[in-house]
C-alpha cells in the first residue's frame, strides 16, 4: 500500500518518528476495521523493527513476539527478535530462541543473523570455540545461499522464490488470466474470420484486440521479472550485511583469545533461567528439562542456561 510504502521511505531515512505517525495515523485504523491477521501481523513487524531502529528494545521484542504462527511474518519476527534480546541482555531467552531457529526444520530457510547473533553471545561469553564453529557453520550454509543468489539475479525472469510474496503472486495471476484472455481472443477472432472473410476481409479491430493483449502482457511479465530480482536482490544485501558483521566477530574473537590466552579461564553461570524455573514453578507451571527430542509446541518458548568464561567477569 501507498501508507507502507511511506514508512518504509521514512524508516530508510532514519524519520523513525515520522513512520511512527503514519503508522498511527494510517495503519492502525485500517487494522482495527479488518482485523486481518496478515496485515497485524506486518504492522507488528514494521512496529518492532521502527522500535529497534529507535533503541526501544523491550517494545521491539514484546512486537516481534505478537507476531503469531502460520503467518508469512513469523519466521522474520523471531530471527529479528534475537537481535532485542541480545540487546537487553536476556542471555537464558536468546539462547532457547537461537536453539529452536537452529532446528534442523528451518535448515532450508534463509536465516543468515542466526549463526550471526549466535556467534556474537558466544562473544560476549569469551566461548570462542564456539565462535568458531558459529563461523564455519556460516560458511558453509550460505556459500549454497550466494550461489542461489547469484544464479537467480543473473537470470530472474527464470527464477523462483522460496516464501510467499504478494506482489509476484498478484503479478503471476493476472497472467494466468491474461493468457486465458489471450486464448479466448485468437478463438473468437478465427471464428470471426472464417465468416467475414468472404466479405469483408480480415477485421483490423482483431489485430488491435491481440497487439493490446500482448503488449499487457509482456508489460506484466516485466513488472513480475524486476519484482522477483528485487526479491532476491534484498537477499543480497542481507548477506552481504551478515557477511561484513561476522567479519568483525571474528576479528574480535581473534583479539580476545590472544588476551585471553594469558588468563586463566573460569566458568561462571550467568543465566537467569534457574530463578525464571523456580518463579515459574512456583505459580503452578509445569516446567520440563530438556531431553534431547525437540516436540513442536516447544519450538521459540525454550529458555537455555549459558556460562560465561571471561574469568569470572559477568556480562
Amino acid at each position: 500500500t501507498l501508507s507502507g510504502t511511506a514508512v518504509l521511505d521514512f524508516s530508510r531515512k532514519s524519520q523513525v518518528g515520522e513512520a511512527g505517525k503514519l503508522l498511527k495515523r494510517r495503519i492502525e485504523p485500517e487494522m482495527n476495521q479488518t482485523h486481518a491477521a496478515k496485515q497485524l501481523s506486518r504492522h507488528y513487524l514494521t512496529l518492532g523493527r521502527l522500535l529497534y531502529q529507535a533503541g526501544a528494545f523491550e517494545a521491539s521484542e514484546a512486537f516481534y513476539a505478537r507476531v503469531p504462527r502460520g503467518v508469512t511474518e513469523y519466521l522474520p519476527a523471531r530471527a529479528e527478535r534475537t537481535w532485542s534480546l541480545l540487546r537487553l541482555g536476556r542471555v537464558g531467552e536468546l539462547r532457547g530462541e537461537l536453539a529452536s531457529l537452529s532446528h534442523n526444520v528451518f535448515s532450508e530457510r534463509f536465516l543468515p543473523e542466526v549463526a550471526l547473533v549466535r556467534s556474537i553471545s558466544n562473544l560476549k561469553l569469551c566461548r570462542y570455540e564456539d565462535v568458531a564453529q558459529d563461523f564455519n557453520a556460516f560458511i558453509s550454509a550460505h556459500q549454497v545461499w550466494a550461489k542461489k543468489i547469484q544464479t537467480a539475479l543473473d537470470d530472474p525472469s527464470i527464477a523462483k522464490i522460496d516464501m510467499p510474496d504478494d506482489r509476484i503472486h498478484e503479478l503471476t495471476l493476472a497472467l494466468v488470466n491474461r493468457e486465458a484472455e489471450s486464448v479466448k481472443l485468437a478463438k473468437l477472432a478465427q471464428e470471426s474470420i472464417r465468416a467475414a472473410l468472404p466479405a469483408v476481409g480480415v477485421q483490423a479491430h482483431w489485430t488491435n484486440a491481440k497487439r493490446d493483449l500482448d503488449t499487457s502482457t509482456e508489460e506484466l511479465k516485466r513488472l513480475k521479472t524486476a519484482q522477483v530480482q528485487r526479491f532476491w536482490k534484498n537477499r543480497e544485501i542481507v548477506l552481504t550485511e551478515a557477511i561484513r558483521k561476522m567479519k568483525f566477530v571474528r576479528l574480535e574473537a581473534m583479539g580476545q583469545v590472544r588476551m585471553a590466552q594469558t588468563a586463566a579461564n573460569k566458568e561462571v553461570e550467568i543465566s537467569d533461567t534457574t530463578k525464571k524455573i523456580d518463579s515459574a514453578r512456583s505459580h503452578g507451571a509445569q516446567i520440563y528439562q530438556f531431553d534431547g527430542v525437540y516436540w513442536p509446541d516447544e519450538l521459540f518458548k525454550l529458555h537455555s542456561t549459558a556460562a560465561s568464561r571471561c574469568g569470572g567477569k559477568a556480562l
